[in-house]
């Protein structure tokens, strides 16, 4: 396998650039450990590195170290790119070797440094389209090569003993794990970044991360979704009208989303007609992990779950709002919305048709020029900050 060393010092010890270097100046003494590949499929679901009984939850590792403190190794002063961490059973002195695993499928873009600063990362493609790279410092061995397909049973290497990192003069017997927007630098602002502007250019706090990224929430009751979605079909054939709240007959995309979610919670005035700011708040359930948004060419609908809402996206400006988040690094607006029913089926107040429908929902998104959704799930009901109590929606005008 390729390991790029940057000099040698001793049989073995890697030396880091000199500490006077610019992140870009030393970059370019790294270039030749990089290879620019792009993953052909997107991560749907994220786990954690290592081989524990559940890579999902956060009780599945100790914390050695956290994200943004400051740092006197190399340049003193840098402040640290990454949370230092180990699963919970590597605590004692001769524990065995630790293997570490991809947090999700992506593609070994470079492997760089030497021991005990030995790093592997993975390139990774997210359903928006962008990118997000992964990055795991202080590896003892590494067992994967550059360019090489990778996915969350990959063991890209493992950790040093604490055995091993006590002979080399350092605690490094954990796991230096970095998520990165960026890798213009090459691996070089692990070491080199000076403040938190250059921080927040490049890194992730990877614990953020693993708490928002690797749980998905769960659906409500069987019951509550059933309510939700049968109060949803009450307004089958419906005309559309924007704005209408039924006292003419009528109704929008919006309002059959109050509607149903009225016969759960709160009464529809709770909830704002804001879709960011509804999102935002969480008023109708929390964005969903890989759906948050995906776009269409990306999505898969086997991961929907019957009383998802979906916000439909385009990008085309919507002046009264902010842009809800970016597909293919372009901003992209809520401009419809729905209730998924299950079967890759939706139920909407059709705007194309002119009357509520229940029908398929990726041929909607491919017949109308959407570039893909944003998903927020409900796990007990709606979630209003203002939860008002009035008369209901007219059910029969």
């Amino acid at each position: 396998m390729t390991i790029w060393w940057v000099g040698v010092c001793g049989p073995e010890m890697a030396v880091l650039p000199a500490a006077a270097e610019s992140i870009q100046e030393a970059a370019v003494r790294f270039e030749d450990a990089y290879r620019e590949i792009v993953p052909v499929n997107p991560v749907r679901e994220w786990s954690l590195p290592f081989d524990v009984a559940d890579r999902k939850s956060r009780s599945s590792f100790r914390v050695v170290s956290t994200f943004g403190s400051a740092r006197q190794s190399y340049r003193p002063g840098h402040i640290h790119s990454g949370l230092d961490l180990v699963p919970p059973r590597k605590t004692k002195e001769n524990t065995g070797p630790v293997p570490v695993f991809a947090m999700g499928p992506g593609v070994v873009c470079s492997v760089h440094l030497g021991v005990p600063h030995t790093t592997v990362v993975v390139r990774h493609l997210l359903p928006d389209g962008s990118t997000l790279f992964t990055a795991y410092k202080h590896l003892a061995e590494t067992f994967v090569d550059l360019g090489q397909a990778v996915d969350e049973n990959t063991k890209l290497g493992r950790l040093f003993t604490a055995s091993e990192a006590k002979r080399l003069g350092g605690n490094y017997d954990h796991l230096h794990l970095e998520i990165r927007t960026s890798f213009d630098d090459r691996g070089t602002a692990s070491w080199l970044t000076m403040d938190r502007a250059e921080l927040e250019k490049r890194f992730l706090d990877p614990l953020d991360f693993i708490k928002k990224r690797l749980l998905v929430p769960a659906s409500m009751p069987e019951e509550r979704v059933q309510t939700f979605l049968s109060a949803a079909r009450e307004l089958l054939g419906k005309p559309y009208r924007f704005g209408a709240r039924l006292a003419d007959g009528s109704i929008d995309c919006l309002g059959l989303l109050f509607y149903a979610a009225e016969r759960i919670g709160c009464g529809w005035r709770s909830y704002s007609v804001y879709p960011t700011r509804a999102i935002a708040a969480q008023e109708l359930g929390g964005p969903v992990p890989g759906l948050d948004p995906v776009a269409r060419r990306f999505l898969d609908v086997s991961l929907l779950r019957p009383g998802d809402v979906l916000w439909l996206l385009m990008a085309v400006k919507n002046p009264a709002e902010l842009p809800i988040g970016s597909i293919d690094s372009r901003p992209v607006w809520v401009w419809h919305t729905g209730i998924y029913t299950g079967d890759g089926n939706w139920i909407h107040a059709d705007y194309t048709t002119g009357r509520v429908a229940e029908g398929n929902l990726t041929s909607f998104l491919e017949g109308n020029g959407f570039e893909g959704l944003l998903v927020t799930r409900m796990s007990s009901g709606p979630a209003p900050k203002c939860c008002l109590r009035h008369h209901p929606m007219a059910r029969n005008p």
